[in-house]
């Protein structure tokens, strides 16, 4: 049923290469493919979490560059800025980003893999405690301290793969570990995912809760939704263990630099 929920995907993605090229303006092509991603998106995510465009910032005033989707968890908070053209989110609502590009090259990927990381890095460094449900009814708390989902979708490829893998590489590394995006894939070709080879057998990490991240590992497969399911299934176990940090409204408050008068309500006796 996944497989197939993915084969949709996939056919709604290349719908849209095909659409867009009647586009002639780039920005033009670019959102309306951004729009369609969040469209075969939808029946994926749980509704819990909302998908949107925009931009990112922190208490503090930080922020990222502008963000193709947004996955933020409703439990948290809403946009703090929603208008046509400008969409701002609180980073303690977001639980993932995805860079939806059109051509897979050297220059394309270095540039997704630091647009990704000027959301990870706006992330409070305070660890955060989740609580994980065992199938025999018990649970148990554990400590996270990653960051929120950060993945680059390539609708075609523009150079070879072992170009684009090594660019892909390249820029992870000039990276910190919690700067670094999660996964990438290039539709109907391959995905670079975060994993460990132990005896010949892959171990995907899917989060920081699972396995160590210790290396990139090139995915391809005859089915070629393979690589795109294999992309969406590293999501979803980062939002099933991704714990958000607390959100202080007044700290967002004071950052929209409001002035005002304070005095008790009632003086004397």
């Amino acid at each position: 049923m996944l497989h197939e929920a993915i084969l949709r995907l996939a056919h709604a993605l290349r719908g849209s290469i095909a659409s867009s090229c009647l586009l002639s303006d780039s920005l033009s092509k670019g959102q309306f493919r951004e729009d369609d991603l969040i469209a075969g998106m939808r029946p994926l995510i749980p509704e819990r979490y909302s998908l949107s465009k925009g931009i990112v910032l922190n208490m503090v005033g930080g922020q990222s560059d502008p963000q193709d989707l947004i996955i933020s968890d409703r439990l948290m908070v809403g946009e703090l800025l929603a208008n046509p053209t400008v969409r701002l989110h609180p980073i303690e609502a977001v639980v993932g980003t995805i860079q939806v590009k059109t051509r897979a090259n050297s220059e394309s990927v270095r540039k997704a893999v630091e647009n990704v990381a000027t959301v990870k890095r706006l992330t409070p460094a305070s660890p955060r405690i989740g609580l994980m449900p065992y199938f025999d009814g018990g649970a148990a708390t554990y400590r996270d301290e990653g960051t929120p989902f950060g993945g680059l979708l390539f609708l075609t490829q523009e150079a070879k793969t072992e170009t684009i893998a090594r660019a892909y590489c390249e820029a992870c590394a000039s990276l910190p570990k919690p700067e670094q995006p999660n996964a990438m894939v290039v539709l109907d070709s391959f995905a670079l995912l975060w994993g460990a080879i132990n005896d010949g057998t892959v171990q995907w990490a899917g989060s920081s809760r699972t396995v160590a991240p210790s290396e990139i590992i090139l995915l391809q497969a005859e089915d070629t939704t393979i690589p795109l399911l294999y992309f969406y299934t590293i999501l979803m176990e980062c939002l099933r263990f991704y714990v958000s940090p607390p959100l202080d409204y007044l700290e967002y408050t004071r950052l929209a630099g409001h002035r005002f008068l304070a005095t008790p309500a009632r003086q004397g006796p």
